[in-house]
């Protein structure tokens, strides 16, 4: 039994090294600008690391993330930063992946989307200044599109009410002319 625990205990350790290996040969490319290769690595590391401790695997979910972000693939560095934050155990991991998974967002012109995950790293570091400064940004840049996804709709129900009533109106006309 106890073999049977130390063995589980090894293959365990050994896994976690490689992931952790696979992460640093990532950093490495990355560090070249070689984000591809990086990305493969992050990757390689995280298939390893399933069962590993959830800060490693935060790690290598927020590393994959900035790679992909690097490649201008704002919507795949969108998953692996929201998957960064759902493995991660410590606030500033947290507040970390939000804010990236803020910057994707932007990237893919999802401010609404962007607003809400720098909300969340600021909640989750309220002293998060880069998560502060480009919620501004995001705000102001959704209020110069004329508000968000709520307000359009709401403009375009106007509309067709409007446009209701003016149908109404001809109908109501053209009964009294008969």
């Amino acid at each position: 039994m106890r073999f049977l625990l130390f063995l589980t205990i090894f293959v365990s350790v050994v896994y976690a090294q490689n992931g952790t290996d696979a992460g640093r040969k990532g950093n490495t490319h990355y560090t070249e600008k070689k984000y591809a290769e990086a990305a493969q690595y992050y990757r390689q590391g995280i298939s390893v690391m399933k069962s590993a401790p959830s800060k490693d695997l935060s790690a290598l979910y927020n590393n994959l993330g900035s790679s992909l972000y690097r490649q201008k693939q704002f919507v795949q560095a969108d998953e692996a930063f929201d998957r960064a934050m759902l493995a991660s155990t410590e606030k500033g991991d947290f507040s970390r992946a939000a804010y990236n998974r803020g910057n994707a967002a932007m990237g893919a012109q999802k401010t609404e989307e962007a607003l809400e995950a720098y909300r969340q790293a600021m909640l989750a570091d309220p002293n998060n200044a880069n998560a502060r400064y480009n919620y501004e940004i995001a705000r102001r840049q959704l209020q110069k599109k004329g508000g968000s996804k709520q307000n359009k709709d709401q403009q375009k129900q106007q509309q067709n009410q409007s446009q209701q009533n003016k149908d109404q109106q001809n109908q109501d006309q053209n009964q009294q002319n008969q």
